[in-house]
């Protein structure tokens, strides 16, 4: 009986772990392509002096819908960012800031 227990536990564990790497895994990949846009959008600006104005300005592989959407908050500004799932979870990226949240 106690066998069964620390199977139980192990196999749960194991189920857990999967998950979390699965799931850092999908994030870093979010984060990757974003990175993508990102390194586009400040190419754009230092060709054009200034930001665009929305991806059609550059080339940008974005699969089925799925981002990252690129969007201009002011001339010094922007973000880009993923909707992810139906509770309206984002990852966006700040250019204030320089960071992924």
């Amino acid at each position: 009986m106690k066998k069964r227990y620390i199977y139980i536990i192990i196999i749960c564990v194991f189920i857990f772990s999967c998950i979390l790497f699965l799931r850092n895994k999908e994030s870093y990949s979010y984060v990757e392509k974003g990175n993508e846009m990102i390194n586009k959008v400040y190419l754009y600006k230092k060709e054009h002096k200034k930001f665009p104005d929305s991806t059609s300005n550059f080339i940008i592989n974005t699969e089925m819908g799925q981002g990252p959407y690129y969007k201009k908050l002011n001339d010094t500004v922007f973000i880009v960012y993923y909707n992810l799932g139906l509770d309206h979870d984002q990852l966006i990226f700040n250019s204030f800031t320089k960071e992924w949240k």
